[in-house]
């Protein structure tokens, strides 16, 4: 089987909606599923983050940074608008590192962002997503933009 180029998957996924948008990004997966964590650095690293924070214990893990965050726009149709956000390395990396992080046994995934003066809370399972405008600082001052929260349906390894 040929290997399909990222361009050439973006394409792909840009003519799919939803469910079958993510089923195409499992083939940009690392064969370490693991591996999905640095999907959440290389989006953190184009939203121009000078901190970032990683945080396990048994329940879940949690990623976060500062910096630019995805557009709300964009991430409430994370995978059926994902050609047209994916030229926004922010979402791109970010959607590759959530899509790869269901392979790690994670059951659920939270979501959230706060530019300043809005934000985004997002819910996303094998099932699909829900969104949330939010209106005050999920973070409560500290400084973040972005958090992802990997609630573990197996311990992570």
């Amino acid at each position: 089987m040929k290997s399909k180029s990222l361009q050439e998957l973006i394409q792909s996924v840009g003519r799919q909606t939803g469910v079958a948008a993510r089923e195409v990004l499992y083939q940009v997966r690392s064969s370490d599923p693991s591996h999905f964590v640095l999907h959440l650095v290389a989006s953190a690293v184009a939203c121009r983050a000078s901190r970032m924070q990683a945080r396990n214990d048994e329940l879940d893990f949690v990623f976060e940074w500062n910096g630019t965050p995805p557009k709300p726009e964009a991430l409430i149709e994370l995978y059926a608008s994902f050609q047209a956000t994916s030229g926004d390395e922010r979402t791109r990396y970010l959607s590759l590192g959530l899509n790869s992080a269901f392979a790690t046994g994670i059951g659920e995934l939270q979501l959230e962002t706060w530019d300043g003066a809005s934000g985004v809370r997002l819910a996303l399972s094998a099932a699909g997503q829900d969104h949330q405008f939010l209106r005050l600082d999920p973070f409560s001052g500290q400084g973040w933009a972005v958090r992802v929260r990997c609630l573990q349906s197996t311990k992570f390894r």
